[in-house]
């Protein structure tokens, strides 16, 4: 159970794809602080990459931020579904306060664009040492696997600072996964994380939107028990019973047509940050 569900922030999550890789439990075991046990799946431990793009993102009832990208590099741990960012590179400046509660975040430039039914995710990490470009074409909608589940469904995001453990719970409506084939992708994110080169073909899935996320309150805690059975899904206390019980709200973009899964925000053929924005370095 979700000990804090009152939301401190809201958001919708866009044109979002998940690429993930197996590897050896303890190489990613070596990287992470002591007190948190990596998780496997089948015997491994698994890295993903997630690029997507932020919008309606409201702290505390104010006023939405533009619309602006994300790309996270995380793995997963055990006790209360946990997950470990490795990083987290965004466009949008206020995000680099969580430094202060060790979460990794960095300043970037990140773009997103759809060209007929492929989404290429291109960004560069203003310090240096950590770019990517991937093209993928989203598919079909899927039944989640027993993999999916267990990569998607994680309610608690861990960081550490001086010493201490911070938690942060996080939820979201289900998603509404699609297969996704990786055109192209090259990518230091990993190597920067410390990650020697993935091997091996990536697990890749696309999700169109999540209408309903939202992160609670960070708060310190003790290194989470490996043992720890998981936890349910995060009810937030504003949906309405529909969405409470798992139901999706009808999306005229997406349900009903397989083919269509690239969401109408996403800009075409023109590259940019998100809806237009333009980046910093366009002013040069």
């Amino acid at each position: 159970m979700v000990a804090n569900r009152v939301p401190v922030l809201r958001a919708r999550w866009l044109t979002q794809t998940f690429v993930s890789w197996p590897y050896e439990p303890r190489t990613v075991q070596a990287l992470l602080p002591e007190g948190l046990v990596v998780d496997e799946y089948d015997g491994a431990a698994w890295v993903t990459l997630t690029p997507l793009l932020m919008a309606d993102v409201r702290v505390l009832g104010l006023p939405a931020l533009p619309t602006f990208a994300e790309t996270n590099l995380r793995t997963y741990v055990r006790g209360r579904d946990g997950v470990w960012f490795f990083s987290l590179d965004v466009t949008c400046p206020p995000f680099l306060a969580g430094r202060a509660l060790g979460v990794p975040y960095h300043r970037a430039d990140l773009r997103v664009s759809a060209d007929g039914d492929t989404v290429t995710y291109t960004g560069a990490r203003r310090s240096g040492g950590a770019a990517y470009r991937l093209t993928v074409r989203p598919g079909a909608s899927v039944a989640p696997t027993g993999l999916d589940k267990w990569l998607t469904s994680r309610w608690h995001a861990y960081s550490r600072r001086l010493g201490v453990f911070w938690q942060t719970p996080v939820g979201h409506e289900p998603w509404a996964l699609a297969g996704a084939e990786v055109e192209a992708l090259e990518q230091t994110v990993t190597g920067a994380a410390g990650l020697p080169a993935p091997r091996g073909e990536p697990v890749a899935r696309f999700s169109a939107r999540v209408s309903h996320a939202w992160v609670g309150a960070t708060r310190p805690v003790r290194p989470p028990d490996p043992t720890e059975h998981p936890t349910r899904r995060p009810v937030m206390s504003e949906w309405t019973p529909s969405q409470a019980e798992g139901e999706r709200d009808p999306d005229p973009e997406t349900d009903g047509r397989p083919g269509r899964t690239i969401h109408p925000d996403v800009p075409r053929t023109t590259p940019s940050q998100a809806e237009g924005e333009r980046l910093p370095e366009d002013d040069e």
